[in-house]
């Protein structure tokens, strides 16, 4: 038991005294000390030392291809779609209507559906359930993917739900589907 508070006390001292990072026998002299604070490297300029970046890539951020990027996502959503179609077909545990729109059950969970829906794909069951919340608001309460309403409609989400997910600054303009009036934020005056 001495021994335990021997050691628990020098670990103590040691970070009281911030003397823990300085090994025994090593002299630190005044320009030692002038040298680490006086480097200002950017974080690029550490990366590129420590060999994360080589010295060729002059951007640590990749870049990607948003054309490659809406034909991947696609067809990843077709396949899913058409994985559920297949199974709608096949058996009768999912059910889908004329649409190809899913109608929920009493009792139904959202991840009960993924799972039938999305078995053996690679596809974040996490990430597929806020895409069906952000393609299907009213079928939810609170936004929450465990609380759906019976007799609710569900549609498979497009691209444009999951970059509503995926992406901050997506353009509102794009992701809008009817039409607003212009005129519906102007104030209006009573006729005379």
């Amino acid at each position: 038991m001495t021994n335990y508070c021997t050691v628990i006390s020098a670990f103590v001292l040691l970070w009281i005294t911030s003397c823990s990072s300085i090994p025994s026998g090593t002299q630190v002299g005044a320009s030692d000390i002038d040298e680490a604070t006086a480097s200002d490297d950017t974080l690029e300029e550490v990366l590129k030392e420590t060999g994360f970046i080589k010295n060729e890539q002059s951007e640590p951020v990749a870049k990607f291809d948003q054309e490659a990027l809406e034909k991947a996502l696609s067809r990843m959503l077709g396949d899913l779609k058409g994985q559920a179609e297949q199974i709608a077909k096949d058996s009768d545990s999912l059910i889908l209507d004329a649409d190809g729109r899913y109608v929920i059950k009493r009792g139904d969970s959202l991840s009960e559906i993924l799972e039938k829906i999305a078995n053996g794909s690679n596809i974040n069951l996490n990430l597929l359930k806020r895409a069906f919340v952000t393609a299907n608001p009213k079928a939810f309460k609170r936004a929450n993917p465990n609380w759906m309403y019976a007799n609710a409609r569900l549609r498979f989400p497009e691209e444009k739900d999951f970059r509503k997910i995926l992406f901050r600054n997506v353009n509102q303009q794009e992701t809008k589907t009817e039409v607003e009036d212009p005129y519906s934020n102007w104030i209006r005056f009573p006729a005379r």
